[in-house]
């Protein structure tokens, strides 16, 4: 197990459900383990090919991104949420 900082981002390249763009993950929620260490309870992503939101790109890129969210990129957050939990936890 390995203790980093509790606002580290995590990498995963070409993971984005919708565009194959890269994943930076970084942890919103911490929870207690059975061994009172803090491990990830909540994960949010963004997404590498994510314009500027003042640009006119962004209502195309938010309109594919947020289609059914609980099919698509649920089940990758909750997958990189696991696999970081199996090797990390986190101190603040």
């Amino acid at each position: 197990m390995e203790f980093v900082p509790d606002n580290k981002e995590f990498y995963f390249k070409g993971l984005c459900p919708y565009c194959k763009g890269d994943l930076t993950y970084t942890v919103d929620g911490m929870i207690e383990d059975e061994d009172g260490l803090w491990k990830a309870d909540n994960v949010e992503a963004q997404c590498s090919n994510e314009p500027n939101i003042e640009t006119d790109a962004w209502n195309d890129w938010f309109a594919s991104h947020s289609d059914m969210p609980y099919v698509y990129q649920l089940p990758v957050d909750e997958n990189v949420k696991e696999y970081i939990n199996s090797k990390y936890r986190f101190i603040n």
